[in-house]
């Protein structure tokens, strides 16, 4: 069965190398994009992604808001990608932890142009346990 992916990322071009990775799982298949949190709720609900990779500082609301939408679903987990600090997950309390699989970094801030190069490998590992979680 193939793993329904979630892009939510505020950068467009951080989107394109999330999509350009994620390409590289041949049990992946992209249903979507969202470019702030109000897209992300609506495609969620919509699409039902097994997975959705999120931009931890993603526009229009706290991580938290859209990882407590998440662990309601009970059927969908999250990756969190980060540019911020690697307390994302204290700050999001323990309910919103639930949905989330695995925190990856960002390393050059927000627009992660070295994303691919630097946490490729990581992103599908983090995004192959969170569809076997």
């Amino acid at each position: 069965m193939a793993t329904k992916v979630l892009v939510a990322d505020g950068s467009m071009a951080t989107r394109m190398i999330l999509l350009e990775i994620l390409s590289d799982i041949p049990e992946c298949f992209v249903v979507g994009t969202a470019a702030d949190a109000d897209e992300c709720l609506r495609r969620l609900r919509d699409l039902a992604p097994h997975v959705v990779l999120l931009d931890a500082g993603l526009p229009g609301v706290e991580e938290a808001g859209v990882l407590d939408a998440i662990a309601r679903t009970r059927k969908t987990k999250a990756v969190l990608l980060s540019a911020a600090d690697h307390g994302v997950l204290e700050r999001i309390g323990a309910f919103s932890c639930r949905a989330a699989v695995d925190v990856v970094p960002k390393p050059s801030g927000p627009i992660g142009l070295d994303l691919e190069a630097c946490s490729g490998p990581r992103i599908i590992a983090a995004v192959r346990a969170a569809a076997r979680a």
